[in-house]
């Protein structure tokens, strides 16, 4: 691979060299599952750019007519579609691709279609896609992203190899945010570099996560969420009745907030819990083994343990559409107890 193939992709250093290299001897194939979070969407739209780029040296070159129409996202030939405002990708998107598919490139190499979204795709419209995914058109590349491939029919697995992204290193990841986030990023990492720790810590190795981070008071409000319910947790795990009050203050909170609550507590519940086990592991909530250790100090593993299986409990059941205050209320008296 040459030094900056695929250079806005962060991490994933072996899986950008085996795409180049099969770019470069021909060997790509006609579909592929990109699953993971943060940079799935700059992959696969790195990719449909390089299969397509018409320069000699590295993959995409961002300089050629090619690559210039596909940034600015007006190459015929690169088409992205997804579920728009639906909560599934249906049957009739899936037949729209597959007519488009067998008309021939008008100016590049390759056809691509990234599909947004692939795991929310209904049964119907997967099978649908299977038509074409065993027969393609030599010319056609599928893209088909999704967090998580499971959703997905095992056919149209076995049809489109697995690309799987993994988390970026906190090295990684810091490289990242200093070379795309410019002077404010730069301004965190020299002057507040505990809160630039924060920021790579909350981001867990999500290059999209840690971008948005910087803009506005989003870092600021991320570190705010997090410290409640950290407050909340400990307030629980050691009886304190404002604890449970806390939880219902809101008259009707939202699900999506209330199920971010919940993903935080058992996030420091796991760094406390393993701070128990080890004094040596990555946190995931504290900025350190030594912070998760202090936080937990005077509660037993045990009790630990139980409040995660309490926590997980109740964001499972908001998740089928249970009332949050009942369903918190119920998870607080547990905690308690």
């Amino acid at each position: 691979m040459a030094a900056d193939d695929f250079a806005s992709v962060p991490g994933n250093a072996e899986l950008r060299r085996r795409l180049a290299r099969s770019i470069r001897e021909g060997t790509l194939g006609h579909a592929y599952i990109i699953e993971g979070t943060g940079t799935v969407r700059e992959l696969a739209s790195m990719l449909a750019r390089a299969v397509n780029c018409t320069g000699n040296g590295v993959l995409p070159c961002g300089k050629c007519p090619s690559c210039v129409r596909a940034a600015a996202g007006t190459h015929p030939d690169i088409r992205t579609v997804g579920r728009g405002d639906r909560a599934t990708l249906g049957v009739d998107t899936v037949r729209d691709i597959r007519a488009d598919a067998y008309i021939i490139p008008s100016e590049g190499e390759r056809k691509v279609y990234i599909v947004e979204d692939a795991d929310t795709m209904t049964v119907e419209a997967q099978n649908a896609f299977l038509l074409t995914l065993e027969e393609p058109p030599e010319y056609v590349l599928y893209l088909l992203l999704c967090r998580s491939s499971d959703a997905l029919l095992p056919t149209v697995r076995s049809r489109a190899p697995s690309l799987r992204l993994r988390p970026c290193t906190s090295g990684e990841l810091s490289d990242h945010v200093l070379r795309v986030g410019g002077a404010r990023a730069r301004a965190l990492h020299d002057r507040e570099p505990e809160k630039f720790s924060e920021l790579l810590l909350i981001a867990g190795g999500d290059p999209s996560l840690a971008e948005s981070l910087l803009e506005g008071g989003a870092l600021d409000a991320r570190i705010a969420e997090k410290r409640r319910a950290q407050s909340m947790i400990l307030g629980l795990l050691r009886g304190d009745a404002d604890a449970v009050l806390d939880l219902s203050r809101t008259k009707k909170p939202k699900r999506t907030d209330t199920l971010d609550l919940l993903a935080d507590m058992e996030r420091a519940l796991r760094d406390m819990l393993l701070s128990k086990r080890s004094q040596s592991f990555d946190t995931c909530f504290f900025a350190s083994p030594g912070d998760a250790d202090a936080a937990s100090s005077g509660i037993s593993a045990r009790r630990l343990a139980s409040a995660l299986d309490c926590v997980r409990d109740c964001a499972s059941g908001i998740e089928k559409n249970a009332s949050i205050g009942t369903a918190l209320t119920a998870m607080a008296i547990k905690i308690r107890s």
